[in-house]
């Protein structure tokens, strides 16, 4: 379970911070950047509050592995649906 509810809270960060760079017109790398930083500290956090639960430390390294990378699938998706939509600029101009 709380597995699931860290994975849904990444998901959640994720979805605020693609609003602000949005809302603020902020540089999309820089976004990301800062995601992934806060995204992979939170995740290590958790598995250290998992370790001192009990778990051993393999198991952390696995759940630490789908808390952190499903909202960072979903970030690369979300990337790469952007690049799809937008127009496509040529070197070459009339």
């Amino acid at each position: 379970m709380h597995t699931l509810t860290a994975t849904v809270a990444g998901l959640i960060d994720l979805a605020v911070l693609l609003g602000i760079e949005r809302i603020a017109r902020l540089p999309g790398r820089s976004m990301d950047t800062a995601f992934v930083v806060f995204w992979l500290l939170a995740t290590v956090a958790h598995g250290q509050r998992g370790v001192a639960a009990g778990q051993t430390v393999l198991t952390e390294v696995v759940v630490g592995l789908v808390v952190f990378g499903v909202p960072l699938a979903a970030l690369i998706a979300v990337r790469a649906a952007a690049r799809r939509r937008a127009p496509r600029r040529s070197i070459f101009t009339s």
